[in-house]
């Protein structure tokens, strides 16, 4: 069993997501691209916690 928090987990979940659409041929749009790109670093600042 591997435990991930779960900003981990949804970051990498949405890369695969990207991966696999970009294999598929799918290239999305910009509004998508800038959604996901805006999460994945939304999850990343709520594992690194408040700025002082």
């Amino acid at each position: 069993m591997v435990l991930e928090e779960r900003g981990h987990l949804l970051a990498r979940i949405q890369d695969e997501a990207i991966a696999a659409a970009a294999a598929a041929g799918h290239t999305g749009s910009a509004v998508d691209e800038l959604i996901s790109e805006r999460r994945a670093e939304a999850a990343h600042e709520s594992l690194e916690g408040p700025r002082a």
